[in-house]
């Protein structure tokens, strides 16, 4: 994955999101890679997903990488607040920003990326790739009936941890099963 500094020069390689793909899988990350993604700004992290193969490697990222919990906490969706809609409305970048929803686990996450995408919300409404982060977050109701939009998304991310929370302990038993 090559970016440098001036926009012209930028190219994200196939290849190169395969290397950093592999690295990401590992069980323990290197620090120079845990580094590196740390140190990315908004912008650089937005160039990347906007490339159709650095799109794909930002959702393995959260997907399947052990380093997802790490930077999820050193306030990666802070760094986002200014280019959510700039991401919302690009062909690759769309599906970066819908995994990012779905693994926000707390509400200070989803409501600042809420907040974000309303400033521009008829904008995302009607652009092609935005319109369904827009239905996927309910952007509507956040527009319209912030409160209540609040209370659901709270629900919703209770019901999800007691599932959790009930997956994990079905896992244990079936593991102690297996002795």
């Amino acid at each position: 994955m090559n970016i440098l500094e001036t926009p012209e020069s930028e190219s994200i390689t196939k290849e190169g999101t395969l290397v950093v793909q592999a690295l990401l899988r590992a069980e323990t990350i290197d620090s120079l890679t845990r580094q590196s993604f740390l140190s990315l700004t908004g912008e650089q992290i937005s160039s990347i997903a906007c490339y159709p193969s650095g799109s794909h490697l930002l959702c393995q990222l959260i997907l399947k990488s052990n380093l997802w919990p790490i930077l999820r906490q050193k306030n990666f969706y802070n760094k986002l607040d200014q280019v959510y809609t700039k991401m919302a409305c690009d062909k690759s970048a769309c599906w970066f920003v819908t995994q990012l929803w779905k693994s926000a686990i707390t509400i200070e996450q989803k409501l600042q990326m809420a907040k974000s995408m309303s400033n521009d919300f008829q904008n995302l409404r009607s652009n092609t790739y935005a319109r369904f982060i827009t239905y996927e977050m309910n952007l509507n109701a956040y527009c319209t009936r912030q409160e209540q939009w609040k209370r659901s998304i709270e629900i919703i991310l209770k019901k999800h941890a007691l599932f959790d929370d009930l997956d994990d302990d079905n896992n244990k038993k079936k593991k102690k099963k297996k002795f």
